[in-house]
């Protein structure tokens, strides 16, 4: 019988040293031995798939390409639309990852299921505004660019 309860508490115990250790992995951005642990590079984008291009990037990338060839009005309405949608992303993707790691701290502790779906609707309504700014950028830089410039972005 005394046996039988060493064993149960050492099980306690390493299940319970087991959740600490995954959450301040967790805490510290570590990779907890599976890739979808690692917080450090948070997606605030609801749809991740690289056939949405992130035109901001690849616009500062060739900003001066002559195939490009962006003239005068065009570069400054694209600074007006990257700075409009990084303003969005830098003030989105840090209450992101903030509310992430913290769904999972919450699951590994086994809080309130109630609570921690709370937390992932606030989640999904970041993650879908995010998604929004995305669209609107690639929606507002088509607007600004030739059909040829457009294409040579997305080739």
């Amino acid at each position: 019988m005394k046996l039988k309860s060493t064993l149960l508490s050492l099980g306690l115990l390493l299940a319970l040293s087991s959740s600490v250790f995954a959450t301040q992995s967790i805490q510290a951005g570590t990779n907890c031995k599976q890739k979808h642990c690692n917080t450090k590079k948070i997606k605030p984008f609801l749809i991740l798939s690289n056939k949405m291009p992130h035109f901001t990037k690849l616009i500062k990338q060739n900003w001066n390409n002559k195939e490009l060839n962006l003239h005068g009005e065009q570069k400054k309405e694209l600074l007006e639309v990257r700075k409009r949608t990084m303003t969005s992303i830098k003030d989105l993707s840090p209450r992101i990852k903030k509310l992430e790691e913290e769904i999972i701290i919450f699951t590994l502790k086994g809080e309130s299921k109630n609570d921690i779906f709370q937390m992932l609707e606030e989640l999904a309504k970041l993650k879908a505004e995010a998604t929004r700014t995305h669209i609107m950028c690639i929606h507002d830089t088509k607007e600004i660019l030739t059909k040829k410039q457009f294409n040579f972005l997305t080739q």
